[in-house]
């Protein structure tokens, strides 16, 4: 199942990533909520760094950088954000290596052999172009993640799409991905997938 949450003729202003860039901080890693998907997802990018040699780690979507926060020192890693009060908190706070990047439009923004793109996808207009001109970079797996279980009835006021377990699958894998893990953490799906 698959569901857009927004009128394409009269999308809401939240759908453009420049909106938020004045919005208050976000602070994921110390909301329980949050903390199993950012430990689980942080632990698999270590994981495929190391697979990769000890390639660098890209966290888009980044909020405060509490997933990089997560990632041992002894790995490069950095990410993007467009919150600026949360970029802030980010660098000077977490002392992570946390950018200004609007990566929905600019392809040309520096990434990284492991990318983490955990809890961003249900935020975007088009998730489904985004994945494939994600193919186009130096990727060589992706951690992706979302809600499993929201509905059309039923999700954050903010998200623009909801999937269930196959509907997030499909999207993933029609994009040209292909899925090498996909597992549950706590209300959140977390895919790893190589670019093929």
């Amino acid at each position: 199942m698959e569901s857009r949450l927004f009128d394409p003729l009269s999308p809401p202003e939240w759908i453009d990533p420049l909106w938020w860039v004045d919005q208050p901080h976000v602070n994921h890693i110390d909301n329980r909520v949050h903390q199993a998907r950012l430990i689980s997802a942080a632990e698999t990018a270590m994981a495929l760094s190391d697979q990769l040699g000890g390639v660098a780690i890209c966290d888009i979507g980044s909020c405060d950088g509490g997933l990089l926060e997560l990632i041992r020192p002894e790995y490069t890693a950095f990410g993007y954000d467009v919150i600026q009060i949360s970029i802030k908190y980010g660098r000077e706070v977490r002392g992570v290596d946390l950018r200004y990047g609007n990566v929905t439009g600019n392809p040309k923004l520096e990434l990284a052999p492991v990318l983490v793109c955990t809890e961003m996808l249900e935020h975007l207009k088009d998730p489904h172009g985004f994945l494939k001109e994600l193919r186009r970079a130096s990727i060589e797996y992706a951690i992706f993640s979302s809600p499993h279980s929201e509905t059309a009835q039923y999700h954050e006021w903010n998200h623009a799409w909801a999937w269930d377990r196959e509907g997030y699958a499909n999207m993933i894998t029609d994009a040209g991905w292909e899925i090498v893990s996909h597992i549950d953490v706590e209300w959140s799906q977390q895919i790893v997938a190589k670019n093929s």
